[in-house]
């Protein structure tokens, strides 16, 4: 028999201007990983303001990757 065990993060996502390294925090990967990611969407997304993405690339982000949050699945057999 097969079971799934989902956790998710208890803290809700906040939607506000990020760095890469809040990012990649969120999501949870590598700050490599993530560059790897926005730079598949650069065209679409544009370059950070300063050190921040602006709260409208945040939206792009999450409608292309998916709302931030730690999710777990053990698929456990008996």
């Amino acid at each position: 028999m097969n079971t799934i065990k989902s956790t998710r993060q208890q803290k809700a996502f906040e939607l506000k201007p990020y760095n890469k390294k809040e990012l990649a925090q969120l999501y949870p990967i590598p700050v490599r990983v993530l560059t790897k990611w926005l730079a598949a969407i650069e065209d679409k997304l544009g370059k950070p303001i300063g050190r921040f993405y602006n709260i409208e690339q945040v939206l792009l982000i999450i409608k292309t990757y998916g709302i931030p949050g730690r999710i777990i699945n053990e698929n456990l057999t008996d």
